[in-house]
């Protein structure tokens, strides 16, 4: 009977057992090498001979078995003590799994090829553009794609990616999926991140500050990516406010001279600051019909649900401890 004692892998894949009570044939002994053989019912390499030793074997270094067998090994690099023991090599056979490369549309505005096999999960894409960027705190990150319905949704990261993303190069846009307050975020290359998408949402109008908040937004952007105030800066990229716009470009300059000598850093972290008081900031929409078949808008956001006309007037606003109970509320109500 034969007792199977796992040995760890190492790093080329290959894997060390020991089968123990197994004899060994003496005809095999004096020649110097050991003849492997693939034992089916069992998936393993067995050698049929060997030299007398204790009870343990160690097979250096690992020799990568492939399919063409029986496989010779000399018995020097066989070092045991007891002829009862048989090396036999756990091979797991390297087996080829097509690869296909997806290409993900970076905050940077990059596209990055990124090689997976067809098997790889939705977080291993993520995880190797993080990785590539130096983010540790990926968890606030996402991939978003379209699907063949023409509908934005979020790659399911715990599925396989290829299940989700179609075609020979599929596409797919890293934005940042949960957001949460500035002062929270650790590192400084997550901050630039969440600028980037918060200063793209801006420039598209999906978050409406006030005109002087915008006024105040617009100079924030300028002082990260231009520095100082100069009297040869043109404002191009312009926060649009809700409210009076009018002698928008004195109102920018002004706010712009206001932040002199800070640092890009610094700016950035001012910058979340001010939008992370909005009040979409971090809401993402969805357009719905009701029962009446009217047009409405669901925000949903980090603390709670917001409820909006088709005009976005604000309808109703639904914290989500009131979601969480509310199943708990109608069935209590209906016990009763």
């Amino acid at each position: 009977m034969c007792v199977h004692q796992p040995w760890k892998a190492d790093q080329d894949g290959c894997w060390r057992d020991v089968l123990q009570d197994c004899r060994p044939s003496p005809s095999r002994r004096a020649t110097g090498f050991v003849d492997m053989h693939w034992c089916s019912n069992s998936a393993h390499l067995i050698s049929c001979g060997g030299a007398r030793g204790t009870a343990e074997a160690i097979v250096e270094p690992v020799y990568k078995l492939s399919r063409s067998y029986p496989l010779r090994i000399p018995h020097c690099i066989l070092n045991r003590v007891d002829s009862s023991v048989q090396v036999a090599m756990t091979c797991r056979p390297t087996v080829s799994i097509p690869a296909k490369t997806c290409i993900v549309r970076r905050l940077d505005s990059l596209d990055q090829e990124v090689v997976l096999s067809k098997k790889a999960i939705g977080s291993e894409c993520l995880d190797k553009v993080c990785k590539s960027l130096g983010i540790h705190e990926k968890d606030y990150f996402g991939l978003r794609y379209t699907d063949k319905n023409g509908d934005s949704l979020w790659l399911n990261l715990r599925n396989p990616i290829y299940e989700q993303l179609h075609g020979n190069r599929p596409v797919a846009e890293m934005k940042v999926k949960y957001f949460i307050k500035p002062q929270k975020i650790i590192q400084s290359v997550t901050r630039q991140h969440f600028y980037k998408h918060l200063k793209k949402d801006l420039l598209l109008g999906k978050l409406k500050p006030s005109s002087n908040k915008a006024a105040r937004l617009t100079a924030l952007i300028a002082q990260v990516d231009k520095g100082d105030y100069r009297s040869d800066i043109q404002y191009h990229q312009k926060v649009h406010g809700s409210g009076d716009n009018d002698n928008m470009d004195t109102r920018i300059k002004r706010e712009h001279q206001k932040l002199h000598g800070l640092s890009q850093e610094l700016a950035t972290e001012k910058f979340l600051e001010e939008v992370s008081q909005l009040e979409l900031y971090g809401v993402e929409l969805h357009h719905v019909t009701d029962s009446d078949q009217v047009e409405k808008i669901i925000g949903v956001g980090p603390e709670d649900i917001h409820i909006y006309s088709s005009n976005m007037d604000l309808l109703n606003r639904y914290g989500w401890l009131v979601v969480v109970l509310w199943p708990m509320r109608r069935a209590f109500k209906k016990g009763t």
